[in-house]
């Protein structure tokens, strides 16, 4: 990056996303513009209102301030004037909870330069809550820096699931919710990683039949996760690698990079 450095950048998105949470407040109050479904994502689904406003205002923002890529949702992939830098965006992750004015959804935003993850950020578009890192500089959670939750034991543990979508999606919710202490389904899984990253949870879990999760959902939690601590996984234990492409589907597991962590964890999701 020529003009520009990652902590700058990190600056700038959070006052952007910090507007964009005001502009959120007030569309909360017109719930039927909410919901109105606008046009199809580029990611295959349904955009509605709320989701292109966000976009709009990201997109704006952010192409004001950098000459850049940019992987959203709703638009795709498009240039805006430097193809080496790329910010990954999901303007509204949990849009069925903002739709619906429940407390849990977020504005997610990844910056790779040269195909590197070197900066992310997801802020909480309810209570500002504001997650961040950068590359070999820590992550943090508004301002104070975190690390993950050791873990010890599945009987004393915290996961935060998604809802079963089929009936072998339904063994593997079983097996997670019958072995750890407490389990919670939030519907944003950009915080939900980052809620592993803070201490605040062991695990976030998003195993499908069919995989469901996209890049733009977890580009920014990701580095999030890794430099508190921890690591992001497929169902096959293999790191999540980011793929330019906003209709490519994941699962994934987020927890501490530990070989006594992930070997509990995966038992869980072995049949039998």
């Amino acid at each position: 990056m020529k003009s520009y450095d990652e902590k700058s950048i990190i600056q700038y998105l959070k006052n952007l996303t910090n507007s964009l949470m005001f502009d959120i407040r007030k569309l909360l109050n017109e719930q039927s513009k909410l919901s109105e479904e606008v046009q199809m994502g580029a990611d295959g689904e349904p955009t509605t209102y709320i989701d292109k406003y966000a976009e709009e205002f990201l997109i704006k923002g952010i192409t004001k301030k950098f000459k850049c890529k940019v992987m959203s949702e709703e638009i795709g992939i498009k240039s805006f004037g430097n193809d080496g830098v790329l910010f990954v965006i999901d303007p509204i992750d949990g849009t069925t909870n903002a739709k619906n004015r429940l407390p849990f959804f977020s504005s997610s935003i990844a910056v790779l330069n040269d195909n590197k993850l070197v900066a992310g950020l997801v802020r909480d578009l309810y209570n500002g809550d504001c997650f961040y890192a950068i590359k070999n500089q820590g992550s943090y959670y508004n301002s104070k820096k975190i690390s993950i939750e050791p873990f010890n034991d599945l009987k004393g543990s915290i996961f935060l699931i998604s809802r079963p979508l089929s009936e072998n999606d339904m063994k593997t919710y079983k097996r997670i919710a019958l072995s750890c202490v407490s389990h919670r389904i939030l519907g944003c899984p950009s915080l939900e990683i980052c809620y592993v990253a803070s201490g605040k949870a062991h695990a976030a879990v998003q195993i499908h039949q069919k995989p469901n999760a996209t890049m733009m959902d977890i580009a920014a939690a990701k580095l999030i996760l890794e430099e508190a601590g921890g690591i992001l996984l497929n169902q096959d234990m293999k790191m999540v690698d980011l793929v330019e492409d906003p209709a490519y589907r994941i699962n994934f597991v987020a927890c501490q990079n530990t070989s006594e962590a992930k070997k509990k964890i995966f038992e869980l999701f072995r049949d039998g």
